[in-house]
């Protein structure tokens, strides 16, 4: 059996796997490029993860192993709004703890979610990859309730 380890980078690619393993996927989607209009000023951008619930919603998902800013939240809320429409779920996946109040804050006033998991750097250390994926599906559990049709 190989052991996997965490490192940076790899968080999109084991929220991608959670993701799969959650009982309300539809399908999931990975590293998916989104063009926008033309006109647009956000005019490309990739997405983690997009799982699709039950054929009826979408829920994204941006994975972070480092640093983000709000331009992250920013992308996500854009992408949420323009492709996902008002019932979709969008959350920020974080390798570590998320201590900075106005990111929490700009999350909040967008309306997404910001999943913190500092454990992902035991992965492979102690910490088990069947925890991660258990923690990510109770997460989409908790988002695709927020976002009922």
């Amino acid at each position: 059996m190989a052991v996997f380890t965490a490192r940076r980078g790899m968080v999109g690619i084991c929220g991608f796997h959670a993701a799969c393993k959650w009982k309300g996927a539809y399908s999931v989607h990975r590293n998916t490029k989104i063009k926008f209009d033309v006109m647009s000023r956000y005019n490309r951008n990739e997405i983690d993860v997009i799982v699709n619930v039950a054929g009826r919603k979408l829920i994204f998902l941006e994975c972070k192993s480092g640093e983000f800013d709000t331009n992250n939240l920013n992308k996500l809320e854009v992408v949420r709004k323009e492709y996902g429409g008002l019932v979709a779920g969008a959350a920020l996946v974080l390798a570590r703890e998320n201590n900075e109040m106005h990111l929490k804050e700009g999350a909040e006033n967008l309306k997404l979610s910001i999943i913190e998991y500092p454990e992902y750097w035991r992965i492979g250390r102690g910490e088990t990859l069947l925890h991660f994926e258990q923690f990510i599906s109770e997460q989409l559990d908790a988002l695709s309730a927020k976002s009922r049709l």
